[in-house]
């Protein structure tokens, strides 16, 4: 291979994701996506960690509740972010960051919080959004302690991924 030729990357199956569905009867559930994707930046393979996460958004001609993925707020993991939510879930922290939780700026303007804590019964898992026009988002659902020990394993994977490990 030549010195300017870059190796090619087979993007093909190389997302790896997890889902928790939470429908209420009410229509206010949310549903959260965790996901592992493979993209090249600059010519090169790197493995990202993304949290999206979706209001309900009714139901289908079966009765079965919808989620409205086309305006899911999405945020940008890192290896910290990770490291915060493995604090909380092997319960070394109530709630994971500083006071108000995990905070993200992205380069349009936008500012995204995450809050992932411990309560008696399972975990809560939130995002605020908030638009460079000031619109303010918030999404969030419960996780219960089975489902996060599957996260858990997850962000595991994760931070191996992310850190070449």
């Amino acid at each position: 291979m030549a010195d300017t030729e870059k190796p090619a990357v087979n993007f093909v199956n190389n997302n790896k994701e997890l889902k928790f569905y939470k429908p209420t009867s009410s229509g206010n559930g949310a549903a959260s996506n965790w996901q592992l994707s493979l993209k090249s930046e600059d010519g090169q393979p790197r493995w990202f960690c993304f949290l999206n996460m979706a209001q309900q958004g009714g139901k289908n001609d079966k009765g079965n509740a919808i989620f409205d993925w086309e305006n899911k707020i999405i945020v940008k993991m890192e290896s910290v972010d990770i490291g915060e939510m493995l604090a909380v879930i092997n319960g070394r922290k109530d709630k994971a960051g500083a006071k108000d939780g995990l905070f993200h700026k992205s380069p349009n303007g936008d500012t995204k919080i995450i809050k992932l804590s411990k309560l008696d019964r399972g975990y809560s898992l939130q995002i605020n959004a908030q638009s460079e026009d000031k619109k303010l988002t918030s999404i969030s659902h419960m996780l219960y302690d089975g489902e996060v020990e599957v996260l858990k394993v997850f962000f595991q994977a994760a931070l191996c991924f992310l850190n070449h490990w």
